[in-house]
C-alpha cells in the first residue's frame, strides 16, 4: 500500500483531486521507486487512483522500476478502507499487488490487515502513514481469500526524515 506523496494545497477554485505533487513529493515518489527497485520489492500489479497526485506518486516511482501492470480507477480516490479491500478481492491474476490511493483509506486498511500484535504495524500506529509511506504485507493464499488481522507488515517504509 502506497500513499501518495506530498501534494501542493488546493488553489482557489482548485478541485481537491487535481491537486499536483510538490517538488519534494515527486523526490519522495522517486525515492520510493528506487528503494522498491533496490530491495527487490516488485509488485506484479499496481491498482492506482485516478487523483492527479496519486497518479503522479506512481509514475514518478516507476520511472525506477521495470514495467508494472497498471490500472487506474477512481474508486480508490472515492472509497473507504473497505472499498479499498473489496478491490483487493477483485483483483485478477496477480501474486502481488499494490495500492495507490490516499489517507486515511491506506492507513486505516494496512491497520486492519496486520495481525494484532505486529511490532511494524505498531510503528505505523505510532508515526502515522506518511506521505509516500509505503506498507507490504504478507498472507497466505490468494488475494480474494484476504482478511482482516492475517496479514504480517514486512516493511513500513517512509521517505528519508520522516
Amino acid at each position: 500500500m502506497f500513499r501518495h506523496a506530498k501534494a501542493q494545497f488546493a488553489a482557489s477554485g482548485m478541485r481537491d483531486f487535481d491537486r499536483p505533487l510538490e517538488p519534494r513529493g515527486l523526490d519522495d515518489a522517486r525515492a520510493m521507486g528506487a528503494t522498491l527497485s533496490e530491495q527487490n520489492l516488485l509488485p506484479e500489479k499496481v491498482i492506482c487512483s485516478t487523483g492527479l497526485r496519486a497518479r503522479q506518486t506512481w509514475e514518478a516511482a516507476q520511472t525506477k522500476l521495470p514495467a508494472v501492470d497498471t490500472e487506474w480507477t477512481d474508486a480508490l480516490y472515492n472509497a473507504d478502507a473497505a472499498g479499498y479491500l473489496q478491490l483487493v478481492h477483485q483483483a485478477q491474476a496477480a501474486s502481488s499487488l499494490m495500492l495507490v490511493g490516499h489517507n486515511p483509506m491506506m492507513e486505516d486498511l494496512a491497520l486492519a490487515l496486520a495481525q494484532p500484535n505486529d511490532p511494524k504495524a505498531d510503528d505505523m500506529r505510532r508515526s502515522g502513514f506518511p506521505t509516500a509511506g509505503l506498507a507490504i504485507l504478507e498472507f497466505e493464499g490468494t488475494l480474494e481469500g484476504i482478511e482482516t488481522g492475517k496479514g504480517r507488515v514486512v516493511h513500513f517504509l517512509k521517505p528519508q526524515g520522516r
